[in-house]
């Protein structure tokens, strides 16, 4: 903080969730990142908050600063894909990486536009080339014209192939719920999801914090919350743990861990 107010820098990079955070200490400090700094715009990486369109905007409205997301492989190429102005996907390097989506069971090749797991292959890799090296990010290629009037292709991203849980038949991806989370009003935004068994199926709760000057009682922050992601995501959360501000360690100079998975899988027959 003492380097944004001495120095006034106009551009910063960081993760979402530093951004987010660095922005609520500003403003617990007395300091409005608005007024007080002189951020114009913020590149984000290492998490997929940059491309929720809800995470991002919240982030803008925070410093009045625009945001683009990046994204970046060291396997493959260190900068593989960006954000322009239309914020509508990042462009991806195709002079140095060849992209595609395969299914994640079977490994098929899809057409642009299915959702898969992305796949990169090297283009200018001479020591160490890598073909449909497989990232791990479930997306989707997007070969239609831009309004920016770039000409390379885009990649959108729906989260981690890892992250990813199963209930009741429905997909369930964590930054469906970051998306919910970051939209509403009266909380923090700060969010840890739960991933368990029960009867023998799977469930997921996920635990919030609730502003100091909300009057809603926890009860009525809980349903509003459950309400949003049933509406949203299909499937309502086994239960919403509401905390103080503050009550969560999920804030983080890097990435923050947001999933915490306490299924036990039996493997015995």
């Amino acid at each position: 903080m003492f380097i944004l107010k001495t120095y006034q820098p106009t551009i910063i990079w960081t993760s979402p969730s530093y951004a987010w955070q660095l922005g609520e200490k500003a403003l617990k400090q007395g300091i409005d990142p608005k007024k007080d700094l002189n951020i114009k715009k913020i590149i984000v990486a290492g998490e997929l908050g940059g491309s929720i369109d809800a995470t991002r905007k919240a982030i803008e409205d925070l410093w009045g600063a625009e945001v683009y997301d990046f994204y970046g492989l060291s396997d493959i190429f260190g900068a593989c894909a960006a954000m322009c102005e239309a914020k509508d996907g990042l462009h991806i390097a195709e002079n140095h990486i060849l992209v595609e989506t395969v299914d994640i069971h079977t490994g098929e090749v899809l057409k642009p536009g299915e959702v898969g797991e992305l796949v990169f292959t090297t283009l200018r890799k001479h020591a160490r080339p890598l073909i449909r090296f497989r990232t791990g990010d479930i997306g989707w290629i997007d070969n239609t014209p831009c309004s920016c009037g770039r000409t390379h292709g885009r990649i959108h991203i729906n989260g981690r192939k890892d992250d990813m849980f199963i209930v009741s038949a429905v997909n369930v991806f964590p930054s469906d719920i970051e998306a919910v989370i970051r939209e509403l009003s009266g909380i923090t935004g700060e969010y840890l999801i739960r991933v368990f068994e029960k009867d023998f199926t799977c469930k997921y709760s996920v635990e919030i914090e609730k502003n100091e000057d909300n009057p809603k009682t926890d009860a009525e922050v809980a349903d509003e919350v459950s309400a949003a992601l049933k509406a949203r995501i299909g499937v309502k959360p086994y239960n919403v743990v509401v905390h103080p501000d503050g009550g969560l360690d999920t804030r983080s100079e890097h990435k923050s861990r947001r999933i915490i998975d306490e299924r036990k899988l039996d493997f015995t027959i």
